[in-house]
């Protein structure tokens, strides 16, 4: 994996066309970084979101940019790390917390829980 690349596609000046171009590399690494990028486009962030590897979409989950039905979508992800990753999002609005409050996984219902006592204080 060449450093430019991997540089381009973490940078928020990247060219939307530069990391739709990155996100068709088979290197995942590559993938996950331009899906955390805040720059990348929403339409981007929906594909990446539906990628063959977990890191990648909880990548996604975790991007500030990533739409609330995105979002919504990735609380339902059979991969538990994935749903984690939305109930540790900030972004994440209180009704899909709720949703995950309700998960099989302790762990992402734990977490749902510690984000939404996060917001309850955070809007007082």
């Amino acid at each position: 994996m060449k450093k430019t690349i991997y540089l381009k596609a973490g940078s928020c000046l990247s060219a939307p066309s530069v990391l739709i171009e990155i996100a068709r590399e088979s290197n995942f690494k590559l993938r996950r970084r331009v899906a955390f990028n805040p720059a990348s486009p929403k339409p981007l962030l929906r594909a990446l979101a539906r990628d063959k590897n977990k890191e990648v979409r909880r990548a996604v989950a975790l991007n500030p940019s990533t739409p609330d039905n995105v979002r919504a979508n990735l609380a339902q992800d059979w991969s538990p790390d994935v749903r984690f990753a939305v109930a540790e999002s900030s972004q994440t609005p209180p009704v899909i917390l709720r949703e995950l409050m309700l998960d099989a996984n302790p762990y992402v219902v734990r977490r749902a829980r510690q984000s939404l006592e996060r917001q309850a204080v955070n809007r007082q």
